[in-house]
């Protein structure tokens, strides 16, 4: 009984987490909010994401092997049980990671600062309920996030009919901003302890920028792909 308490709260706290993003890459690409599919959602991406935690004992490799499998299952599950288009799937993917990123640089400054100094590893490590928390003061994060893209009405709309070239060219530009944020992620979460509170701020700050140019350059994309296709149909 002692060992399902962790992995309850683990379990709830990032189904919580899920289910926030899940909404989140639904309102990004106009879609219609379906209960079902969120909790589907939620619920296998859950799993897929504590199952190898349970099985790959914890390691530098192992941190690598983590975040490949969320970017995998995250692409197959909002494409097959969002039901989206491969290639918002993988922009969604790519938005949803970095928008992870600054809520965790975030969580972690505010934690610093509310402990004033003190350990965050042994903080996290004396009680699975400290866990619990800083995880959903994350989802809460992540949730004014919804809120904000709801309230200003940012979409991101890509032609299904669009060049195989542009495809190719979005894949790309995805590629190179995981490859860019992922070993920041893996170096801030080995050495948080050691990381001043400020230079957590400033990361979150600069993955914040990243994602609005890279949101406006998705949208951007999307309004000259419509008026070319206007204008070819006027033609």
């Amino acid at each position: 009984m002692a060992g399902l308490y962790p992995l309850f709260l683990n379990f709830t706290s990032l189904f919580i987490q899920c289910m926030v993003l899940g909404a989140f890459v639904l309102i990004l690409f106009n879609n219609k909010l379906s209960w079902t599919r969120l909790l589907l959602f939620s619920f296998l991406n859950t799993v897929a994401n504590l199952l190898p935690v349970q099985i790959v004992s914890r390691s530098s490799h192992s941190e690598v092997i983590f975040i490949a499998i969320y970017f995998l299952s995250m692409i197959l599950l909002i494409k097959y049980v969002l039901g989206l288009r491969l290639l918002y799937s993988m922009v969604g993917t790519c938005v949803v990671f970095l928008l992870s990123t600054i809520v965790q640089y975030l969580t972690m400054a505010l934690l610093k600062i509310s402990l004033h100094g003190y350990d965050l590893f042994v903080w996290l490590a004396a009680s699975p309920l400290n866990s619990f928390i800083m995880r959903n003061v994350g989802s809460l994060l992540d949730f004014v996030g919804v809120i904000a893209i709801y309230y200003f009405k940012i979409k991101i709309y890509i032609p299904s009919d669009i060049y195989k070239k542009r495809k190719i060219e979005i894949i790309l530009n995805i590629f190179i901003i995981a490859m860019v944020i992922v070993p920041n992620v893996l170096f801030f979460e080995t050495n948080v302890v050691n990381i001043p509170t400020e230079l957590l701020l400033f990361n979150a700050a600069s993955v914040f920028v990243l994602i609005i140019l890279s949101t406006r350059n998705s949208i951007r994309f999307g309004e000259l792909e419509l008026a070319k296709q206007e204008l070819e149909f006027k033609k």
